[in-house]
């Protein structure tokens, strides 16, 4: 399986790793770490998570209040995003539905 990672999804990790580098250093590492380990998860078993919202599957990131959202297109793994658990579902619906 290839992962790949829709450009909102990108922008959406720099920006909380980013928060974290802030607040503490160090922090952002460890989100990096938390992030590749649930990618590795997700490559590993795409299917493992529940279907979400329509095709698009949540996974949550490990000590941290994000989760990815992603759909198994044949062999690619897309990551649809990095959210924060408290964003607004309407906002990230809008994206995948439009």
């Amino acid at each position: 399986m290839i992962l790949c990672f829709a450009p909102e999804a990108t922008q959406e990790l720099i920006e909380a790793r980013s928060w974290y580098d802030e607040r503490r250093g160090g922090l952002g590492d460890a989100f990096q770490r938390a992030f590749e380990a649930t990618a590795e998860t997700v490559t590993l078993h795409p299917e493992r998570y529940a279907v979400h919202y329509e095709s698009s599957r949540r996974v949550f990131v490990r000590g941290f209040p994000y989760f990815l959202l992603y759909r198994v297109v044949g062999e690619v793994i897309l990551v649809q995003g990095c959210i924060h658990v408290a964003r607004d579902p309407s906002i990230w619906r809008r994206r995948l539905d439009g």
